[in-house]
Order: C-alpha cells, then sequence, then structure tokens
C-alpha cells in the first residue's frame, strides 16, 4: 500500500467550515483529491459557490452552506448530509 492509499478518503464526507480561505479552501480543495465529497461552509454564498465550483471541475460531489458559526441558535442544515447519503458526527 502506498502513502495515497493510506489516506485515501473514499466514501467519506467532510464537512469543511472556512472553506473560501487559507486552511479552510487548501482543505476544501485538497479532500477530494483523495476522494471525498465536501460540504464547504461559509459566511458568503459567493464565497462558498467559487469554492464549490472548483471542487465540481475535480468531478467530484459539492454543496454549499451558508451561515456564521458564532450564532449558536442558528444550526447548519442537517439535510445537507442526506444529499450525499452521509452522516457526520
Amino acid at each position: 500500500m502506498n502513502i495515497l492509499e493510506k489516506f485515501s478518503l473514499d466514501g467519506k464526507a467532510a464537512l469543511v467550515t472556512g472553506a473560501t480561505g487559507g486552511l479552510g479552501a487548501a482543505m476544501a480543495k485538497g479532500f477530494p483529491e483523495a476522494g471525498a465529497v465536501v460540504v464547504c461552509h461559509a459566511r458568503n454564498k459567493g464565497d462558498a459557490d467559487e469554492t464549490c465550483a472548483y471542487i465540481d471541475g475535480l468531478g467530484r460531489k459539492t454543496a454549499a452552506v451558508v451561515g456564521d458559526l458564532s450564532d449558536k441558535d442558528v444550526p447548519l442544515p442537517s439535510g445537507i448530509f442526506l444529499y450525499f447519503n452521509k452522516v457526520l458526527t
């Protein structure tokens, strides 16, 4: 088994917060290359859509979720994970 196989994310889903800049964007763009589907979270829909467009270009499933994580009264939509047939805990 080579090193890339050890880090394979085939069949996995990732929720990446801050997916539009810095480390978040790097992870959101890197996880699909390892096989994962990615839910991109951001505070700005346009920025989230831009990251998702990059992932779409890789031929991977993706979706954007917009919201402010500092507001504890606004949960992430749980239905987004049903779209991918995945449950994240």
